[in-house]
């Protein structure tokens, strides 16, 4: 424990002080949110178009298989869907979080 407050106390002193840097950290905390989201769907859909018998991935890649166009199309709807909702999510609680940007 005291090697930690220890390694804590010259972190801060390195960092200027230790004066807490809300505005930038809540900056990068929101960016990281929004890449991670898109990354996360990105490589959720991936892994079930790979190894899994459920799931909108599944879904896609076994209509395209069989040509089932309106299935196809619908898993890709969904996934329009969830992306824009998770971006509309993410987009409010930035404007909560950092109210001094427009």
């Amino acid at each position: 424990m005291l090697r930690f407050q220890l390694t804590k106390i010259f972190l801060e002193k390195i960092a200027g002080g230790g004066a807490w840097r809300g505005k930038s950290t809540l900056l990068n905390i929101v960016a990281g949110l929004k890449l991670g989201v898109g990354i996360s769907l990105l490589l959720v859909v991936t892994s079930e178009m790979i190894a899994a018998d459920k799931g909108i991935g599944f879904l896609i890649l076994s209509s395209a298989d069989f040509m089932q166009t309106t299935r196809l199309l619908f898993g890709i709807m969904v996934l329009l869907g969830m992306g824009v909702s998770f971006a509309w999510i993410l987009e409010k609680l930035e404007w909560l979080l950092l109210p001094w940007r427009e």
